[in-house]
């Protein structure tokens, strides 16, 4: 019947959609994209019309390069355009007939294909839950999810990403219904004007490649801010947010607003495609935090009276389909384009450090306890105080001074805060010139020299857990491999990258694991990439643990098997798992042996014996096991008496044996014969250098000859868990050298670790999104080459800073 509706593509905004989907583009053609948009919303007919355009364009198309670049029109368009819109793609007809049917099994799409249509569509759902006119996603989604898809991780946030601007259709003075999404109350109605137009005769700008690279370190400032601003709005409960708090919020709220101005006024004259490309995407980011901003203030002020809230600077969202602000001609000085002031700015975000990713890593992880309790300084000062310290300046003074672009100055609160890496530090000096400011180099000397010197530290966070990777035999052997064969191969193990040593190390894996063969890999990583697309098929099913190691589950989605996961070392649900899959040709458990960030030891003695009745494989990953776990260091397998029934085992040589890298698969020889002409990790990497090779096969040497080493681990182990817990600390997991401190908190464990950095003690803090939340904690990690005396000195450094962060009595 579509011959009846005529070709989707004759319409002019077909037209465009078609140009825009061509598999002659070699990248998206975001102008042409924002076009598309503008249609959309400027005529009666554009949303329908899109939506035809894009039906034909994904329904039965094995061209993914022309599904991709749709999908991106996709978008774009639901960010971009209103309700009328929305409420044609949101349909349950929609999601289900055009992008559910896309990545069906039977079309074979790419991963990629897949993971951006299950990303959309959660997206979506995430967006359009609040509409009851937009539901139809919401209901997919439930869907999908209960019948076990998994969808891939993303960073959503509490409102959608997508921004909706109020649009109007020429001629139609009636106002038209828009997305709740996009309503701002601040708000009025704009006219819409892509900002490529506002600066057509903008001469383009020619950036170096370290040039480029220089500038994404700055924006990584700006997302930094971004994602503070979301953090403290998730984390934040309405019925307790201090005065201190909102003013703070609006502080970063405004900085990234005068940020935002400066990135749309680049946007023109960018020569560089993909910096083109990145600063769109950020552009779209502040738009998602901006309209989290509105939203958080709506129900703030429905919370508590008026008068109690700081008044925030209340500005349209700035869409890639609106015109910048640009100040009168007179309020400029001579000479200043948009990228100076952009280079001002920037300069002026910039980080003590030089390092707007460390500095945010660490500001996100020391900005606030934020739930009912309040945070204090060294000097006691509450959160209240500390906003008494920020005071407002405008930025860029003499380039034009604007409403809404503010800075924070200097107090003994706010440099304190600047310490803990809550806020990037503002530079006076800026930059008269882009160039210039580009081609600055970092001053690399300038460090802090607080505390112990790297002489004095003790290493309580590396995975050399038989102290290896410094063993003198160890280190000769790889000096010996480095003369004898060279710093590398040059080639993959088929064509001239295998040599004796390569296979040496192969049998010694196998022989160590007591298994028939084994097959190298550039880390352990590859070695779960490359499994499991060449074992499991569409008819087989592959049951993995809720929180097996991430390279585990990526590997898996790489492989078109079903895909069941169970509850964490819950061996009933492992089981309902196996019933339901009992018509699956093969059944693949695949579970951590040891999980990393609780040294929880996997139930392998009855995994296998659950296996075994339902006729299932296991696969374990021994990454934290191999070399000192069992009664010779075999693994987690040996550990349990289960070596004989676990009939796949991946591990590294990254960690125990040797430290440096590298990763392998041992199992029965016909299964390494296949992975060594299909598995594509293997096939398209090159072959491990020689003084790797060379030192690990040394480590492995050196654990059959002798168990000495292992055996070691286990008294060092206990010493320290028995001393911990006598101090009144938990610790988590089982008799396992991974030892999780358990704190709860984000901010204290990060404090926490830098106060034992300066006892001479190097752990690190982690929290979410690395572990759940509430569950922050401090991993400490023991290795045979710790001695009782550096256990205790470790063990002595927490009492210390348990007692003055009240952890401890």
């Amino acid at each position: 019947m579509d011959f009846l509706m005529g070709d989707p593509f004759d319409s002019p905004l077909g037209r465009r959609i078609e140009q825009a989907t061509s598999s002659t583009l070699q990248s998206e053609d975001w102008a042409l994209n924002m076009e598309i948009c503008d249609i959309v919303n400027e005529t009666e007919e554009g949303p329908k019309d899109a939506v035809k355009a894009i039906k034909k364009r994904i329904i039965g198309n094995r061209n993914f390069k022309e599904v991709m670049l749709t999908l991106t029109v996709l978008e774009a368009c639901v960010k971009n355009c209103g309700h009328r819109f929305h409420i044609l793609v949101s349909t349950r007809e929609f999601v289900e007939g055009v992008l559910v049917r896309a990545i069906m099994t039977k079309n074979n799409p790419p991963v990629v294909v897949h993971n951006r249509v299950l990303a959309l569509i959660q997206t979506w759902a995430d967006a359009f839950r609040s509409s009851s006119s937009l539901t139809g996603v919401v209901s997919v989604y439930e869907d999908l999810k209960r019948k076990g898809v998994e969808f891939p991780v993303t960073t959503l946030n509490c409102t959608s990403p997508i921004h909706t601007p109020d649009r109007r259709v020429p001629g139609d003075r009636s106002s038209v219904s828009v997305s709740p999404l996009a309503q701002n109350p601040c708000d009025a109605p704009v006219s819409p004007q892509h900002p490529m137009s506002a600066s057509r005769n903008e001469t383009p700008l020619s950036i170096t490649p370290a040039q480029v690279e220089k500038l994404r370190a700055e924006l990584e400032v700006v997302r930094g801010n971004t994602t503070l601003m979301t953090e403290m709005m998730n984390q934040l409960k309405l019925d307790q947010v201090q005065p201190s708090d909102a003013e703070l919020l609006q502080q970063l709220h405004s900085m990234c607003l005068g940020m935002q101005d400066r990135v749309v006024k680049l946007i023109p004259v960018a020569s560089d495609e993909k910096l083109m490309e990145e600063l769109l995407e950020l552009n779209d980011e502040l738009n998602t935090t901006f309209a989290h901003y509105t939203d958080f203030q709506k129900h703030l002020s429905g919370q508590r009276p008026a008068e109690q809230i700081p008044a925030a600077t209340c500005t349209d969202l700035v869409d890639l389909s609106r015109a910048p602000h640009v100040p009168p001609a007179s309020q400029q000085p001579e000479g200043q384009s948009a990228v100076n002031v952009l280079s001002s700015h920037m300069a002026n975000l910039s980080a003590r450090d030089g390092d707007g990713r460390a500095t945010f890593t660490q500001g996100r992880n020391d900005l606030f306890h934020m739930q009912s309790e309040r945070y204090s300084s060294p000097g006691g000062q509450t959160g209240e105080e500390l906003a008494k310290g920020l005071n407002r300046e405008p930025l860029d003074a003499g380039l034009g001074n604007t409403q809404d672009s503010t800075v924070l100055s200097s107090s003994p609160s706010f440099d304190w805060m600047v310490e803990k890496g809550m806020i990037p530090v503002s530079q006076t000096n800026a930059m008269d010139d882009i160039e210039q400011w580009l081609a600055d180099s970092v001053d690399e000397d300038a460090t802090d020299n607080d505390g112990v010197t790297s002489k004095d530290i003790l290493n309580f966070c590396a995975n050399n857990y038989l102290g290896l990777s410094s063993h003198p035999e160890v280190v000769q052997a790889g000096v010996q491999a480095l003369q004898q064969y060279g710093a590398g191969l040059s080639s993959v193990r088929f064509i001239c990258g295998t040599q004796d040593l390569h296979k040496r190390l192969e049998q010694k894996l196998a022989q160590f694991h007591e298994r028939e063969d084994a097959i190298l890999y550039a880390s352990c990583f590859d070695a779960n990439a490359g499994l499991f697309e060449v074992l499991l098929g569409p008819d087989d099913a592959v049951l993995s643990d809720e929180l097996n190691h991430a390279s585990i589950i990526d590997g898996i989605r790489l492989c078109r098997a079903k895909r069941l996961r169970y509850r964490h070392m819950d061996l009933n649900d492992l089981e309902n798992k196996l019933k339901e899959s009992q018509s699956c040709r093969l059944r693949l458990v695949a579970t951590d042996g040891v999980f990393s960030m609780d040294g929880d030891v996997a139930p392998l003695r009855e995994i296998c014996d659950l296996a075994e009745r339902y006729r299932a494989m296991v696969f374990i990953d021994e990454c934290h096991a191999t070399g000192f776990m069992g009664p010779r260091g075999r693994g987690t397998d040996e550990l349990l008496g289960v070596m004989d029934k676990v009939h796949i085992v991946n591990s590294t040589l990254g960690k125990a044996l040797g430290g440096a890298a590298g990763g392998y698969t041992v199992g029965p020889k016909p299964l390494i014969d296949l992975l060594r002409q299909r598995s594509r990790p293997y096939l398209f990497s090159n072959s491990l250098p020689p003084p790797v090779v060379g030192c690990s096969t040394r480590a492995v040497e050196l654990l059959l000859s002798s168990n000495e080493i292992a055996q070691s681990m286990a008294a060092k182990t206990k010493r320290f868990r028995d001393s911990m817990s006598e101090a009144g600390f938990t610790i988590s997991g089982s008799n396992h050298p991974i030892c999780p401190v358990m704190l709860g908190d984000a901010r204290l464990a990060s404090l926490m670790a830098d106060d034992m950095l300066k006892l001479g003690v190097y752990v690190i803090g982690f929290s979410y999104p690395v572990v759940p939340k509430g569950k922050a904690r401090i991993r400490v990690q023991i290795s045979a080459a710790h001695s009782d005396q550096d256990i205790d000195r470790c063990v002595d450094a927490f009492i210390q800073t348990g007692r003055k962060h009240g952890v401890v009595s």
